[in-house]
């Protein structure tokens, strides 16, 4: 019943199927958005050998890695992602991490160690929430599942940096005794004791310490390759569209890559000084994109900022999330995968 209970937390996460694992001294539930293999052979949690995996994400390398453990003997009954991180795991232990170029939250259950692996993605894209009482610990992709174990209890500290800064840094999470698991960490815990380790497997300031120079030939290769990348799907996918330089330029590798018309989708407002359509309209059509513009008023925004609220399971300061929810809303109608122009000013300090 718990574990019905706390799938239904997080059906929105994963509507297409669910997946349980009830044994003595663990349990699990997986709500599955499927992707990549949409078949019954990816479903999750996916057991092999008696190791389990409970993976959220997409890997974005995982042919590559698929055709090097193939060369080393491993046989697949599935074509997604999910089984190439599960034997990956097998044939190269924890080292695994470090091999996967993608956003990930994983949980492994290993019984042949009795250990259970968690692992968050280097730069911390998908969530992971962690609760620890005595020798007992909670995993999961949010935190109203872990409220099914513990009484919730505001954390005043991270309130106080969230209305600062627009953000909690570190750990914290909205609540005492949550934590966020670290981006590029990983915990491992012994099934028999509960006691857990923490360990880094990836820092982003060492390598950012290393101050290498890279020309403006490979940056563009690079970003080219991540952008296609992301277009890795077995149902499609689709564009957001704001007119900015971020996925105007997503939008013009993408069209030059796919041979059928891509749909974009954007807002726009009444207040014409925040109004964009004249550059998504522009790009649309320069790129044959299938344009879809979605009015957001001022009441969409009073309606929409509750849901946004639950959804980021506390105050949200920032206010554009509340227009990207309420467009995946609309997108959602016509495809699970959407790429958007999220990013640019973090990795290049502005334009």
């Amino acid at each position: 019943d718990l574990l019905t209970a706390m799938g239904n937390d997080i059906i929105h996460r994963g509507p297409d199927s669910a997946g349980y694992l009830n044994e003595k001294g663990l349990a699990g539930v997986f709500r599955r958005l499927s992707i990549l293999d949409t078949s019954i052979n990816a479903d999750q949690p996916m057991t092999i050998n008696k190791i389990s995996i409970f993976f959220n994400g997409e890997i974005y390398n995982y042919k590559k890695l698929k055709t090097e453990l193939e060369l080393k003997g491993i046989h697949f009954k599935s074509t997604g992602d999910t089984e190439v991180v599960l034997r990956g795991y097998e044939i190269f232990g924890e080292r695994i991490f470090n091999l996967l170029e993608g956003m990930f939250s994983i949980v492994i259950i290993n019984r042949l160690s009795g250990k259970v692996v968690v692992a968050r993605d280097p730069l911390g894209i998908k969530p992971l929430y962690i609760f620890r009482k005595g020798s007992f610990t909670g995993i999961a992709s949010e935190i109203r599942p872990i409220l099914r174990l513990c009484k919730p209890d505001v954390d005043i500290n991270a309130l106080k940096e969230l209305m600062v800064f627009g953000w909690a840094a570190g750990k914290m999470s909205n609540y005492k005794n949550i934590e966020e698991v670290s981006p590029g960490s990983m915990i491992k815990i012994d099934l028999k004791s509960g006691k857990l380790k923490e360990d880094k497997y990836f820092d982003l300031m060492k390598i950012s310490k290393e101050n290498n120079f890279i020309n403006e030939d490979v940056i563009e290769n690079q970003i080219n390759k991540s952008i296609l990348d992301h277009t890795i799907s077995d149902v499609g996918y689709t564009l957001q569209l704001s007119g900015g330089l971020d996925s105007s330029y997503i939008s013009a590798i993408c069209s030059k890559e796919k041979k059928v018309k891509l749909k974009a989708f954007s807002i726009n407002f009444n207040e014409e000084k925040f109004d964009e359509a004249k550059y998504q309209e522009m790009i649309s059509q320069k790129f044959n994109l299938d344009l879809y513009m979605n009015k957001f008023s001022g009441k969409d925004y009073v309606d929409e900022l509750p849901k946004a609220i639950e959804s980021m399971e506390g105050p949200t300061p920032h206010g554009g999330c509340v227009a990207i929810k309420f467009l995946s809303k609309k997108i959602s109608k016509f495809c699970k995968v959407t790429l958007t122009g999220e990013g640019a000013d973090e990795l290049f300090g502005g334009y």
